[in-house]
């Protein structure tokens, strides 16, 4: 079986949606080898950085847009996308980013992380709100599966209406193997470099309302 993944999302600034769909890409990479077809947007370097991958590994689908115009990105996906998956031999099409492209007929697994823009518009951006006020509804009644990170956001999808419930999954995110806990001098030695003197928050990912950082 080929396995397609919908990577057109990926442009810097990364938000901490598109690193999960980056680093899931890299993760599947060595174990699907030829049997993994990437769709990304023009400029991509794939892999990334001074990631390597060994020969004859996934294929990369290189779309002719750049994945910082959203509305190019959106079109490319929605009307091209299902040809381009077709022409590569696709079997089964994975949209890890909210929205899968609406004229696939075949099997396509969506991961939603949040129904947000749904729920809270007032604590989403503008863009993320028209766009998947249109798509998404239609991406949870279409999709042949709809992967979610926690059973909250399953719930919510569940509840949504028209959702077949039993097409939904809780499949939690995974931790780069970078990440360890620090030991106790490592600990010691950030204090120290930054002062840090008293309890604090390290807030890594994007600045929004969603976040209700204040509380």
């Amino acid at each position: 079986m080929r396995l397609g993944y919908d990577a057109l999302c990926l442009h810097p600034p990364y938000s901490g949606v598109q690193v999960a769909v980056e680093q899931a890409a890299l993760a599947l990479a060595p174990r699907l080898g030829p049997g993994l077809t990437v769709f990304a947007p023009a400029g991509y370097a794939w892999p990334p950085g001074p990631q390597s991958l060994p020969a004859g590994g996934p294929r990369l689908v290189r779309a002719p847009i750049s994945g910082g115009n959203r509305l190019a990105r959106i079109a490319w996906e929605q009307l091209c996308l299902p040809a381009a998956a077709r022409a590569a031999g696709v079997d089964l099409l994975y949209c890890p980013a909210y929205v899968m492209p609406l004229r696939r007929r075949e099997p396509t697994v969506v991961l939603v992380h949040d129904l947000l823009a749904l729920t809270h518009p007032e604590w989403c951006k503008r863009a993320n709100v028209w766009h998947f006020r249109l798509v998404l509804p239609r991406t949870l009644w279409r999709a042949s599966r709809v992967v979610t990170p926690s059973a909250t956001v399953a719930e919510a999808v569940r509840a949504w209406p028209g959702v077949q419930s039993d097409k939904v999954r809780v499949i939690p995110l995974g931790i780069e193997e970078r990440f360890h806990p620090a030991s106790v001098g490592e600990q010691e030695r950030v204090r120290v470099a930054y002062g840090l003197s008293c309890p604090y928050l390290l807030v890594v990912g994007n600045i929004e309302p969603k976040k209700n950082l204040t509380g």
